[in-house]
């Protein structure tokens, strides 16, 4: 898991500041198809935070939608730093309506985590800062 999240900390970062070639680079690992994509994320979530089936459909198309907008985002000739603007405000957006389906336990399982992760985050975004 700190693996997973080291590497999402570094390709935010490379996407913010690097040339457009190699942004388009760190997400080749993506899935181009926004329902392969959708349902992968669906899927670590409901495992992550065990949700039932209702939550877990609902998170599925709540999933599915934020992939198709943000399809034009990635495919676009915006530079790094744009694209990941615009990209900020979705996913803000895709939290507080993910937020919505979850209960007490769930949301409190994700700020613990978020809790335990924060600093890891910080320190290599400080490093590549510095």
């Amino acid at each position: 898991m700190r693996e997973i999240i080291t590497k999402i900390c570094i390709a935010l970062f490379v996407l913010m500041f690097s040339s457009k070639t190699q942004s388009q680079e760190v997400f080749k690992w993506m899935p181009k198809d926004v329902t392969v994509r959708s349902e992968k994320v669906t899927s670590f979530m409901a495992d992550r935070l065990n949700l039932d089936e209702v939550q877990a459909q609902k998170l599925q198309k709540i999933n599915l939608k934020y992939a198709g907008l943000m399809q034009p985002i990635l495919e676009s000739d915006s530079s790094p730093l744009e694209k990941y603007l615009e990209a900020e405000k979705m996913i803000f957006a895709r939290i507080e309506e993910t937020k919505m389906i979850l209960n007490k336990n769930q949301l409190a399982n994700i700020e613990e985590r978020k809790n335990r992760w924060q600093p890891l985050i910080e320190s290599v975004l400080q490093f590549w800062l510095d």
